[in-house]
């Protein structure tokens, strides 16, 4: 009889236990974050388009019309961000570049850190 008591106890303890156990909570997804070129400051050169600190936070994408011929606005992983209000893009963020013809303008492409980008009319 006493082994029926312990065993009734020991599950007992189990029950109390795992209710207040407290669930393993999901990691945060991670967040991409946009950024407009400052292009009323900085004519948009290679090296300025290049430069992370050339870069402001934007709320989204819009705004622009795609065409590849000035660097707009990109989207870039909450890693390549330094934390803060407004955030900012990291030193280390790569911005890959392509120049419209002979132009001396440049627009953003595809890889490096950016995400997605949306670029304008010259």
């Amino acid at each position: 009889m006493s082994r029926y008591i312990s065993g009734l106890f020991a599950i007992i303890i189990a029950v109390g236990l795992a209710a207040f156990t407290k669930p393993v909570s999901p990691k945060a997804a991670f967040t991409d974050y946009n950024f407009a070129f400052d292009i009323a400051n900085h004519a948009p050169t290679q090296t300025n388009v290049q430069n992370p600190a050339f870069w402001l936070q934007v709320s989204d994408l819009t705004g622009c019309d795609n065409m590849d011929q000035r660097a707009c606005k990109i989207q870039v992983p909450e890693s390549t961000t330094n934390p803060g209000t407004p955030r900012t893009l990291k030193s280390t963020t790569m911005i890959n570049t392509a120049q419209f013809g002979t132009s001396g303008v440049y627009y953003v492409t595809s890889g490096g850190s950016v995400l997605q980008k949306v670029n304008s009319e010259n």
